[in-house]
Formats: structure tokens, sequence, C-alpha cells
């Protein structure tokens, strides 16, 4: 009941930036269950790509507003995941904050990493970067992690 009542006192842009959010989420989460990585990818973009706003080539990231829209983006994203049935991993999470910055137009990169755990088991993690900072992702251990050369640089060889 306390989460709906959150939700009903937030303001309508954030109430409409939240079902956004709430709803990409899940496009990523059923897409990850159930499609190619690669066509996965390929329908983010497009997402992506729906409602681009362009004008952001010069932006200040650490001006007041760059950091207030990147920070309501990463707020809505975690938020959604409290109400996602089964909660969502950090790839989802990772391509659900990408699609939304760069909507809005922000160039972040979607970063995965592995490293070896517990028992030699291969862990993974996924981590949104913008201008080399990690926008949403961030786990202690991050460092540990050895990251995967760029997706976007990937896909120039495809």
């Amino acid at each position: 009941m306390k989460k709906i009542y959150r939700f009903l006192r937030l303001s309508s842009s954030d109430k409409t930036l939240f079902m956004k959010a709430f709803f990409l989420l899940f496009l990523m989460k059923f897409g990850l269950w159930c499609l190619p990585f690669q066509s996965l990818l390929e329908f983010q973009k497009k997402m992506e790509n729906s409602k681009m706003i362009s004008g952001q080539e010069n932006y200040n990231q650490n001006s007041p507003q760059c950091q207030f829209a990147i920070g309501r983006c990463v707020k809505a994203v975690n938020w959604s995941t409290q109400y996602m049935p089964g909660g969502a991993k950090c790839l989802a999470r990772a391509l659900t904050t990408q699609i939304l910055l760069r909507r809005r137009g922000y160039p972040s990169e979607l970063r995965i990493g592995v490293k070896k755990g517990l028992g030699n088991q291969l862990e993974a993690h996924a981590w949104v970067e913008l201008n080399h900072q990690v926008i949403i992702g961030q786990v202690s251990e991050l460092q540990s992690f050895i990251p995967f050369s760029s997706l976007a640089t990937a896909e120039q060889f495809r």
C-alpha cells in the first residue's frame, strides 16, 4: 500500500517517466528471456530512435540540469525494478536505462564485463557509462570485471 501511495504522490511527469521505465524494463526482461541477444540489441536501437531528442551533442554532464535528467532516468529504472514481478537483473536494467538516456540525447554506453567468482565460477555484470562514469550498475567490485569491447564497435565488424 505504501508503494501505491508513493506513486500517487509523484508529479505527473515522474509518473509518466516511471510508467515508461516500467514498460521498457518489462520489454527488456522479456526480450532477454525469449530473443537472441543481437535481436534484442536491434530492438533496443529501434526503441532508442523512436523518440530521439537531438541537440545534446554539446551537453555538460556536470551541469545541474543534466545531472537531474540523468538521475530521474536512473531513479525511474531503480523504482520500476522494485515493482517488477521477480525484479530485474543488471542487464535488463542497463538496457532500459540506456534507452531512456539515449532518447533524451545522452550518448550512454552499455558495458558488459566478466570475472572469475568463488569456485572459479564465471560471473557477468552489466552497467551503463556516460563519459566513462558509471550511471547505473555500480557495484563494489566493478573494477574486477573485465569489460568486453564496446558493443557499438563490435557491430561495425559484422
